[in-house]
C-alpha cells in the first residue's frame, strides 16, 4: 500500500513539471508598453515621464528602479513565479562552489562545461543542472555559486547556490574540502544577515522575500556511497541501523 502510494505522488510530481514545461513556461519575456510596464527605461532620457526617485519603489525589493509603482508591475508578476531560488546539495546541482577549494571534487576544467553557455563553470555536468532549469523555469537568473561571487558588488536577489560536489548532510561525508550540509546553511545564514540587508529595505521585506523564495535541497546519497557503504565495504565498523 506505502509503494503504491509513493508511485503515485512520483508520477504527479514528473507529469506536473512537463505540464508547466510544455504549455506554460517560455524561455524569455519581452515587454513593449508605457508606464504601466515601464522598468526604468526613461531614466536617462530628457523627458518629465520618469520614475527614478522616490516614493517610486517604496514597496520594491531593491528600492527605486524608475518603475512608475510603489512595487512590480505587471511584468514583474508576469516574469517571476518566486522572487529567489536557494540550492543546497552535492554534485547534481554544484555550481562552482568547489573552484577554489583543495579538493578532488571539482569540474573546473573541460569537457565540463562544453554545452554551456559560459563554457566552464564548476557545474560537473556538459550544461544545465537540475537547479538551473527550476530556476529558469521560475523566470530567475541562475543562482550563482556563493562563492564565487564578489558580495560587495553583486547586486541581485534573485537566489544563491551553495551546493559542493561529493558534499553530505554529515560532516565526514564526501571528499575532503568538500562543503557539508552544516556549512551550507552557514553559507546561507550570512546571505540572510550580511547580504540580503543591503538589497532590502527592512526586517518585514526580507521575511517577505524569504517566505517566498524556493529552497531546493539535493542531498543525501553522498552520506550512502561516500560514507556508509564506503565503511561497509572496506571492512570498517558500519552500523547498518544508523545508515537506514
Amino acid at each position: 500500500m506505502a509503494k503504491s502510494s509513493t508511485s503515485f505522488v512520483f508520477v504527479c510530481f514528473i507529469l506536473l513539471i512537463l505540464g508547466k514545461s510544455e504549455a506554460q513556461l517560455a524561455p524569455a519575456l519581452y515587454v513593449f508598453g508605457d508606464s504601466t510596464v515601464d522598468a526604468g527605461n526613461n531614466n536617462d532620457i530628457n523627458t518629465y515621464a520618469k520614475s527614478n526617485y522616490a516614493p517610486y519603489g517604496v514597496d520594491f525589493p531593491c528600492g527605486v528602479t524608475g518603475r512608475p509603482t510603489n512595487g512590480r508591475n505587471a511584468a514583474d508578476f508576469i516574469a517571476q513565479l518566486a522572487p529567489a531560488l536557494y540550492v543546497f546539495g552535492g554534485s547534481t546541482v554544484d555550481a562552482g562552489n568547489n573552484n577554489d577549494i583543495n579538493t578532488y571534487a571539482k569540474s573546473n576544467y573541460g569537457p565540463y562545461g562544453v554545452d554551456f553557455p559560459c563554457g566552464v563553470t564548476g557545474r560537473p555536468t556538459n550544461g544545465y543542472t537540475m537547479a538551473d532549469f527550476i530556476a529558469e523555469s521560475l523566470g530567475l537568473k541562475l543562482p550563482p555559486a556563493f562563492r564565487l561571487v564578489d558580495t560587495q558588488t553583486y547586486n541581485d536577489c534573485q537566489g544563491f547556490n551553495y551546493a559542493s560536489s561529493s558534499a553530505g548532510i554529515l560532516p565526514e561525508s564526501g571528499f575532503k574540502g568538500s562543503l557539508s550540509l552544516g556549512e551550507q546553511v552557514g553559507l546561507f545564514r550570512k546571505t540572510v544577515e550580511e547580504y540580503l540587508p543591503l538589497h532590502l529595505k527592512n526586517k518585514d521585506d526580507l521575511s517577505n522575500h524569504l517566505s517566498k523564495s524556493i529552497f531546493l535541497f539535493v542531498m543525501g546519497v553522498n552520506d550512502y556511497g561516500l560514507n556508509f557503504l564506503k565503511k561497509k565495504n572496506s571492512g570498517q565498523p558500519f552500523d547498518e541501523d544508523a545508515a537506514a
